[in-house]
């Protein structure tokens, strides 16, 4: 009886282990032995069983693997639709490329929202290996879901709020500061500063404090040139995929008719700074000569290249996407790594002025 009781739990462990949903560090014998209602001695049994069979290794204090031969590996990485919207042909191949260059497939997967038809359970229970996210589609539920089934995720936004989980990201509060600093080395008193209010709490306090700071530090604070409290989903659910460009002609409406307007902008977006950039020309400002503008991109490489008026700080999103993929691959084949938390640097470059524009496009 003891004996069938014990080939009873190792049969749902092995299950358990081949479906994903224990991968890596195996929970504790007494973990166990509640979730299956047996005694520890039982699951220890069981425990060894698997040992013998080469499905788990018992390493000393560190605890009980599953077997890297053991797991059911796809060779496949999910990348959701979200992610790949604003993505460039050349691009999205791009990815696919550096998936295969990691040994992978890619598989993009529509994901609208956790009620939808493609909702968490059938995310969860997905043919992969594991996902690339972002904030967007990371809520707790997916998460508590991904590790429930075993599957491996990293975010492209650093996060704040739920804890222990995988992510690569700019050093936006570092970009934030290098370009603060690059426009008042300029001599800009005046920086406005245009974007969406960032959907992380953490992460657009920790924005909003930078920008603070550095406007304090050459005494030239004002909350009126801080433009930046806008919510997303209201401007999308009135203009739909203009949204960042009516944010772009509004802000700078806004901006150049305050009694003292600004002699600098920083714009958190390429689609926003396309038509902020346009609407400033528009108002008779020569750039830079009237104002500086420079752009935090968060967009496609190719939009950055065909933008050469812009003056730009950072990287283009696809080089995140790029890095999130090489971390992946790496848990997937090394689950009991702990979590892996990355800040990319950046760099600056220097766009064109209006009279370099000029004789350009003459």
């Amino acid at each position: 009886m003891i004996q069938s009781i014990y080939h009873d739990v190792s049969r749902k462990l092995e299950d358990y282990i081949s479906g994903r949903k224990i991968s890596g560090r195996l929970p504790g014998v007494g973990k166990l032995s509640k979730e299956f209602g047996v005694n520890p001695a039982t699951v220890s049994k069981a425990v060894r069983l698997l040992e013998d069979r080469g499905m788990l290794t018992i390493n000393g204090t560190r605890g009980t693997f599953v077997t890297e031969s053991a797991r059911k590996i796809y060779k496949r990485i999910g990348l959701l639709d979200t992610m790949e919207r604003f993505f460039s042909p050349e691009e999205k191949n791009s990815i696919v490329r550096h998936c295969e260059k990691n040994g992978y497939e890619h598989v993009a997967i529509e994901y609208n929202n956790p009620n939808s038809k493609n909702g968490i359970s059938f995310i969860s229970n997905l043919p992969v290996d594991g996902f690339v996210l972002n904030y967007t589609t990371l809520t707790t539920e997916l998460v508590i879901s991904l590790r429930q089934s075993g599957k491996q995720f990293v975010s492209v936004n650093q996060m704040f709020d739920i804890p222990g989980v995988s992510w690569v990201d700019f050093d936006n509060e570092a970009a934030i500061e290098k370009a603060m600093n690059i426009l008042a080395a300029q001599g800009r008193k005046r920086i406005a500063l245009i974007s969406f209010k960032w959907g992380l709490q953490g992460h657009h306090q920790g924005i909003k404090a930078v920008y603070k700071n550095c406007m304090n530090r050459i005494s030239a604070f004002d909350g009126k040139l801080w433009y930046a409290e806008k919510d997303y989903m209201d401007y999308f659910n009135k203009y739909g995929d203009n949204a960042y460009l009516e944010l772009g002609k509004e802000a700078v409406s806004y901006l150049m008719k305050l009694k003292d307007a600004p002699d600098a902008i920083l714009v958190m977006s390429l689609f926003t700074a396309s038509s902020a950039y346009n609407a400033l020309l528009n108002s008779g400002c020569k750039i830079p000569e009237d104002v500086s503008f420079l752009v935090y991109p968060s967009g496609s490489e190719k939009h950055l290249e065909e933008t050469p008026a812009y003056s730009t700080i950072g990287y283009p999103y696809i080089r995140k996407v790029q890095r999130a993929i090489e971390i992946l691959t790496n848990m997937i084949e090394n689950p009991e790594a702990g979590p892996i938390q990355e800040l990319l640097p950046f760099h600056f470059k220097q766009g064109q002025t209006t009279k370099e524009l000029e004789r350009r496009f003459a």
